[in-house]
């Protein structure tokens, strides 16, 4: 699980993704805010993209979340990208 601020610089959370997908299928991102839940889609889409030809085989995914969404719903509803 990664937490994100609207403060992490895009390299940081591109190289955290890219880390805890090199461990996990899946890789549970909780934003701090809706600033930094764009950010982390904004990267997550651009990692998945490049993953995509670099791990065909692999079905990777990244699940992401506002704080405040995840509260709402009980950890049940997650924004999801995926290399596939």
């Amino acid at each position: 699980m990664i937490e994100i601020e609207h403060r992490s610089p895009k390299e940081q959370i591109e190289k955290n993704i890219r880390k805890n997908l090199e461990n996990s299928d899946v890789v549970y991102e909780i934003a701090s805010d809706e600033i930094a839940k764009k950010k982390a889609i904004q990267v997550a889409l651009k990692v998945m993209f490049r993953l995509r030809k670099e791990k065909p085989d692999k079905d990777l995914k990244v699940k992401i979340a506002s704080i405040n969404e995840l509260k709402q719903s009980g950890f049940r509803e997650w924004f999801e990208v995926r290399n596939k």
